[in-house]
């Protein structure tokens, strides 16, 4: 297994299990401005959604993938997942989350260095490198500090 793919699980399994063991009455502490645990968690798994789909199409050789707006992005995972509770959206999470170790499992080494996007810099590799970085230097962090 890759490196990367290696550092996100161990990132990710630790996310998991802090999860596991938050009490109930901290799922809805707030966490951002507007954003609660469980909104942070229902993010976390739109972008895990977004991965899986953008590393299928790429894998397929599609070349107009829709690369999205971040902003944008985000408010659709959330919104997408206000209906759902705490315990599916973090069910949901732990699945999509492991389709994307799947699906980047899956890449070659040459995919891991080709752009996902036509006329961007965006590997597979820099893609995950972001997602570890906002798991390990702001969402994970930020979760302790407001629940721990």
């Amino acid at each position: 297994m890759n490196h990367l793919l290696q550092h996100y699980c161990q990132i990710r399994n630790e996310l998991v299990d802090y999860l596991e063991k938050l009490p109930v009455n901290n799922r809805e502490t707030q966490i951002y401005e507007g954003w609660t645990v469980k909104d942070l968690i229902a993010h976390l798994s739109g972008w895990a959604e977004y991965q899986v789909t953008c590393l299928k199409l790429f894998v397929s050789g599609v070349k107009d993938i829709p690369k999205p707006k971040v902003q944008d992005r985000n408010e659709e995972s959330v919104e997408k997942r206000k209906i759902l509770a705490v315990k599916e959206i973090k069910e949901e999470f732990i699945t999509l989350s492991a389709d994307m170790v799947r699906a980047y499992g899956n890449l070659s080494n040459e995919q891991w260095q080709k752009p996902i996007w036509e006329g961007t810099k965006t590997t597979p590799e820099k893609f995950i490198k972001i997602e570890i970085k906002h798991y390990q230097e702001t969402h994970f962090p930020e979760l302790k500090r407001v629940t721990g």
